[in-house]
Parts: C-alpha cells; structure tokens; sequence
C-alpha cells in the first residue's frame, strides 16, 4: 500500500535549497536595485544631490542585492572569528539596501549617512580578510586590486559622514 505522506528526508531536498533559504529573494531584490538606480537617477536631475552620495547610494544598492543572490562570496570574508556567518552576510545585505533607499530620502539622507559611515567601519574588517585571502590564495584578483580596496573605504565612509551631517 502506498504512503501519502510528503516525503520530507535529507535525501529527497536538494542541497542547493537547504543551503540557500533566501534564494526566492533574489528577484524581488533585483527589483528594489532597479527601482533605487531609477530612483537615483531622478533624483540626480531634480535635487542638489550629492554626486558622490548618489554613487554611494547606488554602490549599496549593488553590494546589498548581491548579499542575497551570491552569499557564498560574502561568507568567505566574514572574519573566521565571527558565527552565523549566512546570517551575518543577509543582515548586512539588508542593511546595505536600507541604507542606499535611505540616501535617496529626503526625509532620511541624514540618519542613513550616518548610519553608512557606521556600516562601513563596520564591515572594514571583511575587506580586510578579502585582502588576505587573495594575498594567501594567489586567485584570479590581483593582490594589488584587493589591498588598494582597503584606502577606497576612506572617502566612502567621509562621503556617508558628510551626507549625515548635512
């Protein structure tokens, strides 16, 4: 006699969807990126918008989409120190799209640059341990391109610093 039961057993899911919960979001994501780069772009012709501050905007509305469509990429600079590193890469991919929509608000601009800045001191440590992978691993990116990477956070972070006093 046949079981109706679902079948629910590790062998019967596919790894690729219990390593990859979040994976349906990917295009609701995509949507939010392609909404804040239009969003950005009016903004651009209608406000006195900071260049920079609209090019930070549209930098964390890239960084933050790719958060949840390539997290394995995020995970492995997530200091090895650190737990729960899936959780860490969506929480600050989340943030990143948080603070890029908040940017492009008026009502806003000031909290989320401020709230950038922090974002960004935050995450220096990842961009660290990304150099130091590529130094160890000698891959395709350039040790060069990856330490150069390091100084670049500099005026992102007083780009956000000044989008949040001003």
């Amino acid at each position: 006699m046949a079981s109706n039961r679902l079948n629910l057993s590790a062998s019967s899911v596919s790894p690729s969807r219990r390593s990859d919960p979040f994976k349906w979001l990917a295009y609701p994501l995509w949507l939010v990126f392609r909404t804040t780069i239009k969003a950005a772009t009016t903004i651009a012709t209608t406000t006195r918008a900071s260049r920079d501050v609209l090019a930070l905007a549209a930098l964390f509305a890239t960084s933050g989409t790719m958060h949840f469509v390539k997290p394995r990429h995020f995970e492995s600079i997530v200091p090895h120190q650190l737990p729960f590193k899936r959780a860490l890469v969506y929480v600050s991919g989340v943030t990143e799209l948080a603070c890029s929509a908040g940017l492009l608000t008026s009502r806003t601009h000031k909290a989320a640059g401020l709230a950038s800045a922090a974002l960004l001191v935050a995450v220096f440590p990842a961009n660290v341990q990304m150099a130091v992978n590529v130094c160890r691993s000698r891959g395709r990116l350039p040790a060069s391109v990856a330490l150069l990477r390091l100084p670049v956070q500099l005026p992102m972070i007083r780009t956000a610093w000044r989008a949040g006093r001003t």
